[in-house]
């Protein structure tokens, strides 16, 4: 099967209306992808290896030679793991894959050809890329995301939660993501802020949100701060980790 064979699959899959079923083949066209990478080696790709070891093998690493490419590919290996555990698949995620995977294989296709590689795509926007890495990831984890802004629900990650107490003009901010216990209590908050933006920015607004919830609840609870690829934790009077 051709380069433009895989393309062609995603793009079917992309088509259809199952975003789970556009996952699992997305997932599935990166490793026929790395085999590509493999022939053209004229080595064999290990039969039993699993698409997290061969995304880790030092040569592919350096063939691809772009480590925010290297994350998108993580972001569809995860995403397609879901899907086969029977998680839910939200379409702009499958969306993304396809955007990605499709990206990786033009990438692919044009480095064996000795043309330049085409410009990373992924085909949303920064802001929603970084929001659908954080929902897959914290679904990878065992958490259901909710949909709704300020929901909140036992044992649910809620987005959009408002707190009071914040240093500004209302008093109100809103936690990207708070995860509840059975309870209904907090147990952590993740902040996401852009690429672009320093880790300091996130830091403090998270620090924030954590004094808010203090204020209400008693206690802290674990802090993480993320721009969607590096994630930080503040657990106590820990440092950032």
């Amino acid at each position: 099967m051709t380069i433009k064979d895989i393309i062609r699959k995603v793009a079917e899959a992309a088509g259809g209306k199952d975003p789970a079923a556009t996952a699992v083949a997305c997932r599935s066209a990166v490793r026929d992808g790395v085999g590509a990478i493999y022939q053209s080696r004229g080595a064999e790709m290990p039969p039993k290896a699993s698409l997290l070891e061969l995304l880790s093998d030092t040569q592919l690493r350096e063939f691809i030679g772009d480590d925010d490419r290297l994350r998108d590919l993580e972001f569809v290996r995860v995403l397609g793991m879901n899907a086969e555990h029977s998680r839910k698949v939200k379409r702009t995620h499958a969306q993304l894959a396809a955007g990605i995977s499709t990206s990786f294989l033009e990438t692919v296709a044009a480095k064996l050809d000795g043309r330049s590689a085409p410009p990373r795509s992924g085909g949303i926007t920064e802001a929603e890329t970084r929001r659908a890495y954080i929902d897959v990831y914290l679904e990878e984890a065992g958490w259901d995301v909710l949909e709704t802004e300020g929901a909140m629900l036992p044992g649910k990650a809620g987005v959009e939660i408002k707190v009071e107490g914040m240093p500004n003009g209302t008093g109100e901010g809103f936690c990207d993501y708070v995860l509840y216990g059975r309870d209904l209590r907090p147990r952590a908050v993740v902040e996401a802020k852009k690429t672009s933006v320093g880790p300091e920015k996130g830091r403090q607004q998270v620090k924030l949100y954590g004094e808010c919830l203090e204020r209400k609840y008693g206690y802290t609870p674990i802090l993480y701060y993320t721009n969607g690829y590096q994630i930080w934790c503040i657990d106590g009077f820990y440092p950032s980790r």
